[in-house]
């Protein structure tokens, strides 16, 4: 009967030590949780951050290729007025030459 009793008490001194470290298991449980739940919060945080940062880049990308586009529209508008005056020139010195020819005598123009 000693050595049942010994062991009754063996048992139950495992029993309480089986159940002390379910105990601390649940509560390491939860810290991880917590911890884990901490890390993913600075992640989301930090993934908004650089998410927003990159939103302003786009923005700024986007504004700088329209005022690029702006800037181009115009330079071809200026180009063509100049292609337009330029043409409008040349028609004009071309009948200022026809008039010149047509008042002298026919001589052969050298060029």
């Amino acid at each position: 009967t000693d050595i049942i009793k010994m062991q009754s008490t063996e048992l139950q001194q495992l029993r309480e030590q089986n159940e002390k470290l379910q105990e601390e298991v649940g509560v390491l449980r939860k810290v991880q949780v917590s911890e884990d739940t901490r890390m993913l919060v600075w992640r989301n945080e930090a993934l908004n951050t650089h998410c927003a940062q990159l939103q302003q880049k786009v923005d700024d990308l986007t504004i700088a290729h329209s005022k690029a586009q702006i800037d181009l529209h115009k330079e071809r508008q200026r180009h063509r007025a100049q292609e337009a005056e330029m043409t409008q020139h040349l028609k004009l010195l071309t009948v200022a030459y026809e008039e010149v020819l047509a008042r002298k005598d026919p001589e052969p123009v050298e060029l």
